[in-house]
């Protein structure tokens, strides 16, 4: 598994908290700074448009922002839910209250085409190579001409996460939650402004889960 954080200058130490606890895990963390704070979407974009070409045929790749945490043994939690699992892409971090049914607590996951569901704080892709560059021109020659981004296309629009999910969502293509979470994000700013909060239920916080 290879992993990137991507991040800005000012959330240097977040990042350094982070790539500390993913390292052990992985075979290579890279980082994606926005040196010059070009935005969330260009280094999103640029870490994606590196990254998933770079892993051999069924190597997860760990993207994750600067302002979550986890668990020491994520890994080994997400390896049994991919078993059990076999999607090629996921998201290890939720704020949709909705998916934590009883029943998708003792499988530990739910798979499907989840409205408003994608979150870009701590994901996994598999044999996705062309994912970003296929969402972009999704984007640009069908999907900012539709709803939900059409009007306006500043709020959801902009924001490359919600661009994603949406082009998920036109295509069918399902994916996977992890829940509990096994990932949480930071009760810190977001860098876009946005006040997501943290899981309902991350399992840092609900050992008893396991």
């Amino acid at each position: 598994m290879i992993a990137a954080i991507y991040t800005i200058p000012k959330r240097f130490e977040l990042m350094r908290a982070l790539k500390d606890k993913i390292k052990p895990s992985v075979d290579e963390v890279r980082i994606f700074m926005d040196g010059d704070y070009r935005g969330n979407w260009w280094n999103h974009q640029r870490t994606l448009s590196e990254m998933l070409p770079l892993a051999k045929k069924d190597e997860p790749v760990l993207i994750m922002t600067d302002d979550v945490t986890t668990v020491p043994d994520w890994r080994e939690r997400w390896e049994k839910i991919h078993e059990a699992a076999g999607s090629e892409i996921y998201c290890l971090f939720t704020r949709k209250r909705h998916l934590f049914k009883e029943e998708n607590l003792k499988r530990g996951f739910v798979t499907g085409v989840h409205l408003r569901g994608f979150y870009d704080q701590a994901t996994i892709y598999i044999n996705r190579p062309s994912l970003i560059n296929d969402v972009i021109k999704w984007f640009n020659e069908t999907g900012k001409q539709t709803k939900p981004f059409l009007p306006p296309l500043e709020k959801r629009g902009n924001h490359l996460d919600v661009v994603i999910q949406e082009y998920l969502v036109a295509h069918n293509i399902e994916w996977t939650v992890t829940v509990p979470t096994l990932f949480d994000h930071l009760q810190v700013g977001s860098s876009l402004g946005h006040d997501i909060g943290g899981s309902p239920l991350y399992i840092g916080n609900h050992e008893d889960l396991s």
